[in-house]
């Protein structure tokens, strides 16, 4: 993992992520989704750096249990495949 930050439009979300010495991208509130949110922030970053980046893993707020070898697979089967696009997904057990 490169870069990791937080993409939101809520300045509450954005004050709790700095406060734990996260980074945060501000974004457009009329985006519907998180994909149109991350497109933005790749969209400044490439301005600002000029860096490019090959794989961007959208992480939603509501995946609390997600964890960092979770993110490597999903960036890894998107790198080592013809894929432009990946979801994590696990059966439901009922629990």
């Amino acid at each position: 993992l490169d870069y990791c930050c937080v993409a939101t439009d809520d300045p509450r979300i954005a004050d709790v992520v700095r406060e734990f010495g996260g980074e945060v991208v501000m974004t457009d509130p009329k985006w519907e989704n998180g994909t149109e949110r991350c497109l933005e922030v790749y969209q400044k970053l490439k301005a600002s750096t000029g860096k490019d980046y090959d794989i961007i893993v959208n992480i939603q707020g509501d995946e609390p249990f997600i964890e960092a070898h979770h993110i490597e697979t999903v960036a890894d089967v998107v790198a080592s495949s013809d894929a432009v696009m990946g979801t994590l997904a696990r059966p439901a057990t009922g629990e």
